[in-house]
């Protein structure tokens, strides 16, 4: 069945289900909200739910979605622009009309059931590189001129402190528990009980900023590496194990006696701000919550010097290192045998012939259990919602629905056909994109950037030097007082 049926089974469900039931006797089906609350249902639902497929799944989640006429109210939300980030712009509100592009079409898809659910018009208002510039002065100019805007956490982070967003928890119409919530995100970015930023299935763009490892195959074939899947598989992919195949990667290939990007081979392309991102992978946290949901620092500690000391010994080595914010298309010379990067890659490298794999970030020992994912704290983005909304119910109930809509819309056409489908060269790293994914590791502090804590990554790899304990001292009581003063804000 194409999509065109579906949707029109679908829509006809959806205006037919809510009289069919009303001619009842009032009963409610297991899992459904009432409908009065604005609330979507469940998303566990009933236990045969298990068996229907995607196609099923939507046709069950739209004809459920509340019965509430919006009177052609336009539903905006601000996003990245492609002129102003074209790397980074926002893929996932609005499409102008189907054209044979997955994610695009089932953007389409999506807002059409929505708009004719719910009588509104779905738009996206492109702004700047960074919506929240734009979202911050609408609001203090006391503007409702929007539902809702999406922006990378650390400018989301600003807005919160200034006590600029609502709380997610007092939204009306939106349920946190639902699984097409990032419940890792729920839980990490919630401060004192207050949430002012979400994402899940409502976007791709979480996973379009979550970093992982890229390696070149056939340079671990020639060098007879081994199958490096196994290596993970096995527990053993740790920072050791990295920095060991990246130096053994190196080679002067033109036989000048210089290191040369593109004539000359290297272990690792990465970039300064990526000491954070292989420091995360070892399970490390700027700022840790108690059970009062409030954070503590949690950054300095014996295995954090531990973890900095071999991330450092990764970056600073010359031979191994090469920056590839000045060098972005090197991996695809293939005279690099790993690049660490975010997920926004893999669609664009699957348009070369460079035969790539994909791993998750390093483990710092074999006794360490898991994997952890680390992202970029400006890319990867969410959802916030302005204190100047007219009104909340509204703006939560379509977020909500919107949400469950694109997990059985927009999910499967970016997980399933964009990225395991196309963008990846061998079966294996479905499994590692599963791994990379449900680790993800969210850390308050870095988000928030108290006291200015997060650079001292960067500046330790630009520096070329390991000062961690004193740059850390350095800083350690503003970011004590800066935290202090968010909390005492929410009071």
């Amino acid at each position: 069945m194409n999509m065109k049926k579906i949707l029109t089974i679908i829509l006809i469900l959806a205006m037919i289900l809510p009289a069919v039931i009303s001619c009842v006797d009032g009963s409610k089906s297991s899992g459904t909200s009432e409908t009065n609350t604005g609330s979507v249902v469940q998303s566990n639902g009933p236990a045969d739910d298990s068996s229907l497929t995607n196609d099923q799944m939507l046709m069950k989640i739209s004809s459920e979605l509340p019965a509430r006429d919006f009177e052609g109210y336009e539903y905006i939300v601000l996003t990245r622009d492609e002129a102003a980030s074209p790397y980074w712009f926002t893929r996932d509100v609005f499409s102008e009309g189907l054209n044979g592009e997955p994610i695009n079409d089932a953007v389409y898809d999506r807002n059409r059931i929505l708009e004719e659910k719910f009588n509104i018009k779905v738009l996206a208002r492109q702004s700047t590189a960074t919506p929240a510039t734009p979202a911050k002065a609408a609001i203090l100019a006391g503007e409702d001129s929007f539902a809702a805007f999406t922006d990378g956490l650390n400018a989301l982070s600003a807005l919160a402190t200034a006590n600029l967003l609502l709380d997610y928890n007092e939204l009306p119409g939106i349920k946190l528990e639902n699984n097409w919530w990032d419940q890792a995100m729920n839980s990490g970015m919630s401060i004192q009980n207050r949430l002012y930023f979400v994402t899940g299935d409502i976007s791709i763009m979480d996973n379009e900023g979550t970093w992982h490892v890229l390696f070149n195959k056939d340079i671990a074939e020639g060098l007879n590496f081994g199958n490096l899947y196994d290596v993970v598989n096995d527990g053993k992919w740790t920072l050791d194990t990295m920095y060991d195949i990246a130096k053994k990667s190196v080679a002067d290939l033109d036989g000048d006696g210089v290191m040369t990007p593109w004539n000359d081979r290297f272990g690792l392309a990465s970039e300064p701000y990526n000491t954070y991102s292989l420091w995360v992978g070892s399970g490390m946290k700027i700022a840790t919550k108690n059970s009062d949901d409030l954070p503590e620092l949690t950054m300095y500690s014996d295995r954090s010097v531990q973890v900095i000391d071999k991330a450092l010994k990764l970056q600073l080595d010359k031979e191994i290192f090469i920056d590839h914010n000045t060098n972005m298309d090197i991996f695809m010379s293939s005279t690099v045998m790993f690049q660490l990067v975010g997920m926004r890659v893999l669609p664009v490298y699957r348009q070369s012939d460079i035969n790539f794999g994909i791993l998750p970030i390093p483990k710092f020992d074999e006794i360490q259990e898991n994997h952890y994912t680390s992202f970029s704290t400006y890319n990867l983005t969410a959802y916030s919602v302005p204190i100047t909304t007219s009104d909340p119910e509204r703006t939560g109930i379509l977020l909500e629905a919107t949400a469950a809509l694109s997990k059985y819309t927009l999910t499967p056409a970016y997980y399933e056909i964009s990225l395991k489908g196309k963008a990846l060269r061998d079966n294996e790293s479905e499994t590692m994109i599963d791994i990379i994914l449900e680790n993800r590791l969210y850390d308050i502090g870095v988000v928030f950037n108290w006291g200015g804590l997060l650079g001292i990554f960067t500046a330790m790899t630009t520096g070329g030097t390991n000062d961690f304990a004193s740059r850390y001292s350095s800083l350690e009581s503003k970011a004590e007082a800066d935290m202090q003063k968010f909390i005492d804000s929410l009071e």
